[in-house]
C-alpha cells in the first residue's frame, strides 16, 4: 500500500514523533514504492517541524535540508542503504552541526517536483493521527488508518569508531 498527496509542488508531508529524552537526529529511513508512475525523477528535501501548530500540528519549520533527493527503491542497485527486511532506504540530514531534538516534533519532506511521491503505508498499525500534509492551504491531518513507512534515525556519529579488520581468517 502507499500514501501520497496530490497537488503542485511544493507539497509538505510530516510525521509526528515524541522523544523521552533529547537525542541527535541523523536522518530518515523511507520506504518509497513504485506505483502508477516512475517517481525516480521526482525530488524532495528533508525537513523538521516543531509541534506549535494548532492542536499540536506541525508548526515552525526548524530545518529544511539544502540537499535535494530523488526516491530510491528497494530494487535499485544504486541505493545508498536499504534494509532487505522492510525495504527502507536511509536518507541523511545534512545539518551544519549536530541537531539535538527533544519532545514532540515532526519529520518529513518538502516535495520540490512531481505530483504523487508514494511512501509505503502499513495498515497493520494505526498512526494516522500523527500524519499531516500541506498542499499550500495549511496543515491537514491524515485520515486513512495506518502508518507511513518513515522512521527517524538518531544518535551521534561516532567519528572515533575503530576500523574493523575484514580480512579472511587464515586456517592453520
Amino acid at each position: 500500500a502507499a500514501y501520497f498527496i496530490n497537488g503542485t509542488a511544493p507539497l509538505y508531508l510530516a510525521y509526528q514523533f515524541t522523544l523521552n529524552k533529547p537525542d541527535t537526529l541523523r536522518g530518515l529511513l523511507l520506504d518509497f514504492n513504485y506505483i502508477f508512475v516512475n517517481q525516480a525523477n521526482y525530488s524532495f528535501r528533508l525537513a523538521v517541524w516543531d509541534n506549535t501548530g494548532p492542536g499540536g500540528s506541525p508548526g515552525n519549520l526548524k530545518f529544511e535540508d539544502s540537499k535535494i533527493y530523488n526516491p530510491e527503491f528497494v530494487d535499485s542497485m544504486n541505493a545508498r542503504y536499504h534494509d532487505s527486511l522492510n525495504g527502507f532506504t536511509f536518507y541523511p540530514y545534512h545539518f551544519s552541526h549536530d541537531s539535538a531534538i527533544s519532545g514532540t516534533f515532526y519529520v518529513g519532506w518538502v516535495q520540490t517536483f512531481g505530483d504523487s511521491l508514494n511512501i509505503g503505508y502499513d495498515f497493520n498499525t494505526d498512526h494516522h493521527n500523527q500524519i499531516y500534509y500541506n498542499v499550500g492551504s495549511g496543515w491537514i491531518p491524515g485520515s486513512y488508518p495506518g502508518s507511513m513507512m518513515m522512521r527517524p534515525v538518531f544518535g551521534k556519529a561516532n567519528v572515533h569508531a575503530p576500523i574493523l579488520n575484514t580480512s579472511p581468517i587464515q586456517q592453520n
